[in-house]
């Protein structure tokens, strides 16, 4: 793997590792090299002087979480966006799946370098964006974001220090919390100590 000018390539070689093969012949699946995970393939202790970044390591992270998300939008409709983009035409899937996650759920929300690729996804950003959407509104999913924010305010264990308080209150404390913000909190065990 050489390194690119592009952002993307690294993380789209990635991706292109983990991701499944198309072939549904049984012998060439078992004639093909055995898949590799994400960490064996980014922290190869063989290949330490080619091992991704850790942006890389973390763009193709954010992209494995979000590609049902990705798959769902391009399949809508009949398969009309996948065929307008060209995924099937395109040689390096890896780098078209990371080029979505950036345009759909990256920070900037946008992508950034150029070539073929991005000119065929920024032609039907208007659609992609659109579909992206309505399947996270469908789908209830956390809006505009990649997944990070959980809305979790309050951590899922509490130790309570009862020399100081006792656990009726705290846990009336958190449940009022809880009540003031419904839907964000994991809930979890409460502990007494009284150290």
């Amino acid at each position: 793997m050489s390194k690119s000018t592009s952002p993307y390539h690294e993380a789209g070689w990635i991706l292109n590792e983990l991701l499944p093969t198309e072939s549904s012949n049984n012998e060439n699946a078992r004639n093909q090299k055995q898949r590799r995970g994400l960490k064996s393939l980014a922290f190869d202790p063989k290949n330490k002087k080619n091992a991704p970044s850790k942006a890389t390591y973390a763009t193709v992270c954010k992209t494995m979480q979000n590609l049902p998300v990705i798959n769902a939008v391009i399949n809508a409709n009949g398969r009309k966006l996948r065929k307008a983009i060209g995924f099937d035409s395109v040689r390096n899937k890896g780098l078209m799946y990371v080029m979505l996650h950036e345009l759909l759920f990256g920070k900037y929300k946008s992508i950034r370098g150029g070539g073929k690729i991005k000119r065929m996804i920024i032609k039907q950003e208007k659609e992609l964006r659109k579909g992206a959407d309505e399947y996270i509104a469908k789908h209830g999913l956390p809006s505009g974001t990649d997944g990070d924010d959980r809305g979790v305010n309050f951590p899922r264990y509490v130790r309570v220090n009862v020399l100081r308080s006792n656990t009726e209150d705290v846990i009336k404390l958190l449940d009022e919390g809880c009540s003031a913000n419904p839907g964000k909190t994991n809930g979890g065990p409460v502990e007494e100590s009284s150290k």
